[in-house]
């Protein structure tokens, strides 16, 4: 059997991730499940040891991180491969790769953003230039909450550009609250192959709509006719008076 750690033509990204690719050719009739570790890991780099190839498998990518605080370098890795033998399982090592650790190409400024249930918002980040790198770059936005949609994921990006904005539209399903969970994923690829690194968490604030107003009906017009108070009378004259005494008598 011989199996094979390729060497990556692309390096590990700080904050970032990449897929190694085991080869492996198998001698006739052996069928078994090999289990793929690593012997050992450079500083904030983090391997995935459980990936596995079947009998009919011949190749497998296996997924490998790095920390905001990964040794920047070169590291050599080594992989283990773990098979079953007659005899029992037995251990081989692979030849061992470079792996270069670098530097980000991007940070970016999380907004808090708001949006009732029910209406479109726009998430626009700042973007700022760790460093020049040579590839197609793009912005993928993941991490979207339950019932919020993006038409357009994932937006070009190039080492000039200052922003980065996503059209949200929140549905129905959405549920209200504050979300943290929008990452943005920035992906570089040359000759063939991707880096990435990612980037969040972002808050999304959703809100109930507020009750719509119901139009009240006009009060009736209260009478402007006021009961009118009978006026005093006019103090009499001393002719009157003694001519109301005559009429009385």
């Amino acid at each position: 059997m011989k199996i094979e750690l390729v060497q990556p033509g692309t390096p590990l990204l700080r904050r970032g991730s990449k897929e190694l690719v085991v080869r492996v050719q198998r001698d006739e009739g052996f069928e078994g499940v090999l289990r793929i570790r690593s012997l050992w890991n450079p500083p904030g780099v983090r391997v995935n040891n459980s990936k596995r190839l079947s009998g009919d498998q011949t190749e497998v990518r296996i997924p490998v991180t790095a920390n905001a605080n990964a040794g920047l370098g070169q590291w050599p890795l080594v992989l283990l491969v773990d098979y079953p033998t007659k005899r029992g399982t037995a251990t081989m090592a692979m030849a061992p790769i470079q792996l270069v650790v670098e530097e980000p190409v991007f940070n970016y400024s999380f907004p808090r953003l708001a949006g009732e249930i029910g209406s479109e918002v726009e998430l626009t980040l700042p973007v700022k230039k760790i460093r020049d790198i040579k590839g197609d770059i793009s912005a993928r936005l993941v991490g979207l909450p339950n019932g919020v949609e993006c038409e357009s994921p994932d937006q070009k990006l190039t080492l000039d550009s200052t922003t980065v904005s996503f059209p949200l539209k929140i549905t129905d399903k959405a549920k209200p609250g504050r979300h943290r969970t929008l990452v943005v994923q920035t992906r570089i690829t040359r000759d063939g192959e991707e880096m990435m690194q990612t980037d969040g968490n972002g808050e999304l604030r959703i809100d109930k709509p507020l009750p719509k107003k119901v139009a009240s009906k006009p009060k009736e017009k209260e009478s402007k006719t006021a009961s009118k108070k009978p006026s005093s009378s006019a103090p009499l004259s001393r002719l009157e008076q003694l001519r109301q005494q005559k009429e009385a008598s």
